[in-house]
């Protein structure tokens, strides 16, 4: 396996070392799709694929380190129980304006 990835990437365009970080950060940071990094960076779209397929691994890695921890925060937050006070406001609440299971406001 490790082999076909150095053999591919002799057989590759040749970038720069800038261009290869600059396409690596807007694959793994900025999340970007192979069209939207090949016009951000400055390469065609076929060469962003390539890089694309061949880091797909590590993107993925990478994306999923930064969002599953702010999936677990999120849930935290949605799954404490309300405070005391918007239980306060939700009680007092009255019942009028409700419509009734047969269609009529009472």
């Amino acid at each position: 396996m490790r082999v076909r990835s150095v053999v591919k990437i002799a057989l590759m365009a040749r970038l720069s070392s800038e261009k290869l970080q600059r396409l690596k950060k807007a694959f793994t940071e900025n999340g970007m799709l192979p069209g939207q990094a090949a016009t951000q960076v400055g390469v065609t779209y076929a060469t962003a694929k390539r890089y694309y397929d061949l880091w797909g691994d590590e993107i993925q890695r990478t994306l999923e380190s930064r969002l599953i921890p702010a999936l677990q925060e999120s849930v935290k937050r949605h799954a404490k129980k309300p405070d005391k006070a918007k239980r306060q406001t939700e009680s007092k609440r009255s019942p009028s304006g409700i419509r009734s299971k047969t269609g009529g406001v009472g």
